[in-house]
């Protein structure tokens, strides 16, 4: 007999799916033959298996050698089906989309703008929110504030002698460095003045944050040392722009604000901090604690490795407590002194986080509008393909490779969704950044990046099997009998769909009720601000910045004279009213405060001088920005000539400090002062209206405005940066180059900026709550544009599915005005019970948006009832023209249909 083919050959080729079973039996089927031949050379049964097994040698070693080709190549070929099958599935799927593609470019636009607006939304989180600083171990960075809450003041800077205090815990920061932020004039390398955001650091800041210079080096211990200081860092930005770039910009002279300093060094073209574009030294003189109360330098430390966030807070609460006992007058108890160590991170985006995780959620919230709108199409589809699927079912198909077809297109349709979306979101991105303008910090770092690109991706694909599951389920389980007789069109199966897309749009409107919601919330918040009364008059008036060189403007009589002829020179301007200046204009977040004595009142124990804010002016400030003077007089040019030490307050600073009491004629005088020579007494000769210093939607606070000219000159309290203000005839706008031609013929090298309108001012402090309720606004736009098209898709679909009901309504004498009351009648049915829902779950949602609403509580019942009217009426005209299809049914017709 033919010895039959064994080995690995016959194996492979006869394996199945139990691949240790065939192995088993290939060994037994080969030593059973080879047992057979023994026999018939003569051998016992018995001697004749152990010699096949002795020939064989080791059985379980051949045994799993065998086993593991055989799992590999199992494993190989169901890679292959798979593989093939696949490609089947999406060529069949793009062969079927092809012969709709009607239907096929709606979703994929539908799912490409939600995608789009999904991943710019997304861009903008993971660049401002989600990046860390380009720092090492950006999480071991921290602020650290000061905490008063005796005083209402949650965060604040330290003084020069606290900072020294918390220089002791080196145990807790490795590196521990003081920084502040000042305006620079930047004059000579052959450029034109400017003014730049300066960065004033200790040496050791840059080694604290891990710092390495690009060109050049950074600065030296010691440098930042009185008359050791004549150095300057420059950005990478500002290295491009000013020097183009070039090596040769090293050891060059630029002059800031008036000092000569050498260009030592260039950053990394990844070093972000705020908008610094120079950073200079920080020069800190002794240790003076006198000086306790002047809480205005920035600390940034690196915890030491092994210390917990934890245990660094305890730490400095625990250097708090010392200092409360060693000067108990520099913190009575009743300032509640604290100290708080907020990671770096959170520092730069503690403002803008809420609004871009609202926005991000208004997205997630669209895409699933989206996906059920999508859902409710295929749904409507695969009625129409029921006949198809019945045939292939007739053919052997089962219902799951039916499934498996069926979410296969619908993944197709949400890759071509999302690669388009990917398309769109760079433009989405640029358009959300403009619409911004300066309200979202880290701008500079956002774009879509190959994170967004994965999460893209990654909700197309989800997306494609979330809305085409249930109509995949739903298209799979009809009758093919019933279908192939012609049954197919039955109430029954019909009705489930139905169901099934009442569901889906009951959900879609309930959705676009929280969107609307929410939109209509913010939307009534900034028309509230739009509304508040200001306390001064912007109109028609124009604002710009000025910073004077200590160099050249060293003592404060020089200063004062400096602005007193350019105030006269602006005033003699042609259509100027007014000219003013000021320390700080309302809303432009450049406001300070003051501990002072008033006359007369003697401190309990425990108790602090009160701190209203306060603001350096120039006599005509009051007349510029129309505020109103409700008690004595405002300042005149003879008080500022006569140096008369007087003051002016506003409404609340005079309840805080003579309540039940006629401010007038009162004194009080700034605290911190030397004791031997302290701050001369002021009489308050007026009083303001209150006005919002810090935006439209702050409280008032407590201010008083000092001269700035007399105090300069008497104690040299110098603002060298001010703002001047110009009240003209004209549009405010027409002013800006004539200012600037003044100050550059007074002093070639000063550099003007921030030019802009008061109008500006104030809105742009109320630029981030714009942001978000305009975005917000066109996300709600977009759910209810959704929702309509559902509601009107699932009537559209009913009215098909119940044409011979209606021909019969009619036969039996059913007016038209009837027919079209029960399809408008279900529109609005559907759109009640998903309203209830989505008013419910807006309340919800509203309690997160408190912190950014104004005037406007979350259950503010007159938004409510505006969505559910919106809402009413967008479904009553979804509605309509189904209804009227359904109305021009002739019975005739409808009945000869089936």
């Amino acid at each position: 007999m033919s010895r039959p083919e064994t080995g690995w050959r016959r194996y492979l080729r006869f394996w199945g799916r139990d691949v240790r079973a065939d192995v088993d039996e290939e060994l037994r089927h080969h030593l059973e033959l080879c047992t057979e031949e023994l026999i018939a050379q003569g051998l016992t049964p018995a001697a004749a298996r152990a010699e096949a097994l002795r020939r064989f040698g080791d059985v379980e070693r051949v045994r799993s050698a065998c086993e593991a080709e055989g799992q590999a190549h199992q494993k190989a070929e169901q890679r292959a089906n798979l593989w093939e099958s696949l490609w089947q599935d999406v060529t069949f799927a793009l062969r079927s989309l092809r012969r709709t593609p009607g239907f096929a470019l709606a979703t994929v636009l539908t799912l490409a703008l939600g995608i789009a607006a999904n991943t710019s939304v997304f861009s903008v989180v993971e660049g401002v929110l989600l990046r860390p600083p380009p720092f090492p171990q950006p999480e071991r960075l921290m602020e650290l504030f000061l905490r008063f809450p005796g005083l209402g003041v949650e965060q604040a800077n330290l003084s020069r002698p606290e900072l020294e205090d918390f220089r002791e815990a080196r145990d807790t920061f490795v590196h521990l460095a003081a920084y502040d932020w000042e305006p620079l004039n930047v004059s000579g390398a052959d450029g034109e003045p400017a003014r730049v955001q300066g960065l004033l650091v200790e040496a050791e800041w840059f080694g604290l944050l891990g710092l390495t210079a690009r060109e050049g080096r950074l600065f030296h211990t010691g440098e930042d040392e009185a008359g050791q200081d004549g150095v300057v860092v420059l950005t990478h930005g500002f290295w491009k722009r000013r020097f183009g770039g070039s090596r040769d910009a090293l050891g060059r002279t630029l002059w800031v604000n008036g000092v000569a300093r050498t260009v030592v060094g260039v950053l990394p073209e990844r070093f972000e901090f705020g908008e610094a574009e120079l950073l200079v030294p920080l020069v800190l003189g002794p240790v003076d604690n006198a000086e306790r109360g002047s809480h205005g330098l920035n600390c940034l430390v690196r915890l030491a490795q092994g210390v917990t966030p934890e245990q660094a807070q305890a730490r400095v609460s625990g250097i708090v407590r010392q200092l409360e006992q060693a000067y108990p007058k520099n913190y009575p108890a009743a300032m509640r002194l604290g100290a708080e160590l907020v990671p770096l991170h959170d520092t730069w985006v503690e403002e803008i986080r809420t609004a871009l995780l609202l926005l991000l959620g208004a997205v997630a919230l669209v895409q699933l509008i989206a996906c059920a709108n999508v859902a409710s199409l295929l749904l409507a589809r695969g009625e129409a393909r029921q006949h198809e699927l019945a045939v292939r079912t007739a053919l052997g198909a089962s219902r799951g490779r039916l499934v498996r077809q069926l979410l296969t297109e619908s993944v197709v349709l949400g890759v071509a969704g999302g690669l388009l979306g990917l398309l769109l979101a760079n433009w989405g991105v640029d358009a959300l950044l403009m619409a911004a303008g300066d309200s979202v910090p880290r701008a500079e770092q956002v774009r879509v990046d190959l994170t967004a690109l994965g999460v893209a991706l990654a909700l197309a694909v989800v997306s494609g099997v979330a809305f085409g599951l249930l109509p995949a389920l739903q298209a799979s389980r009809g009758a093919p009998q019933a279908v192939l007789q012609g049954a197919g069109r039955g109430f029954t199966s019909g009705a489930k769909r139905l169901r099934a897309r009442s569901v889906l749009v009951v959900t879609e409107v309930a959705l676009a009720v929280m969107l609307v919601t929410c939109a209509g919330l913010l939307l009534r918040s900034f028309w509230a601000l739009r509304q508040v009364e200001p306390g001064f008059d912007g109109e028609r008036v124009l604002s710009l910045n000025l910073t004077l060189p200590e160099a050249q403007y060293g003592d404060g009589p020089k200063v004062a004279r400096f602005y007193r002829e350019l105030l006269e020179r602006l005033g003699g301007l042609p259509s100027v009213e007014a000219a003013a200046a000021t320390s700080g204009v309302p809303m432009s977040g450049n406001n300070s405060n003051w501990d002072v004595e008033v006359e007369g009142r003697t401190l309990g124990p425990g108790e602090n001088n009160p701190s209203p804010y306060y603001h350096s002016v120039t006599p005509d400030y009051f007349r510029t920005l129309g505020m109103r003077v409700t008690r004595g007089r405002s300042y005149t040019a003879e008080d500022d000539n006569t140096r008369l030490e007087l003051a002016m307050v506003n409404e609340s600073a005079a309840r805080m400090l003579w309540p039940g009491e006629d401010p007038l004629g009162k004194r009080f005088r700034l605290s911190g002062g030397p004791a031997d020579n302290p701050f001369p007494w002021v009489t308050v000769v007026g009083v303001v209206a209150d006005v919002r210093s810090k935006s439209l939607a702050g409280d008032a606070r407590p201010e008083y405005y000092l001269l700035h000219g007399p105090l300069a000159e008497s104690r040299d309290i110098t603002h060298r940066s001010m703002t001047v203000v110009l009240r003209t005839r004209l549009d405010p706008r027409s002013l800006a180059v004539p200012a600037q031609r003044v100050v550059h013929e007074m002093d070639s090298a000063l550099a003007v900026a921030n030019v802009r309108t008061l109008e500006q001012v104030a809105l742009a402090s109320v630029s981030r709550t714009r942001f978000t309720a305009l975005l917000l606004a066109l996300f709600g736009l977009a759910g209810l544009v959704l929702a309509a098209v559902g509601i009107y898709g699932v009537l559209a679909f009913a009215v098909a599915q119940r044409t011979r009901e209606m021909g019969i309504r009619m036969a039996l004498g059913a007016q038209r005005v009837d027919v079209l009351r029960l399809v408008v009648g279900q529109g609005l049915r559907l759109t009640a019970v998903g309203v209830v829902l989505g008013a419910a779950a807006a309340l919800g949602a509203g309690r997160l948006l408190q912190g950014l609403l104004y005037g406007v509580s979350a259950a503010d019942p007159l938004t409510f009832l505006g969505v559910v009217a919106v809402l009413g009426t967008v479904a009553l005209l979804a509605s309509y023209l189904p209804a009227r299809r359904a109305t021009a049914v002739e019975p005739v017709t409808a009945l000869r249909s089936e």
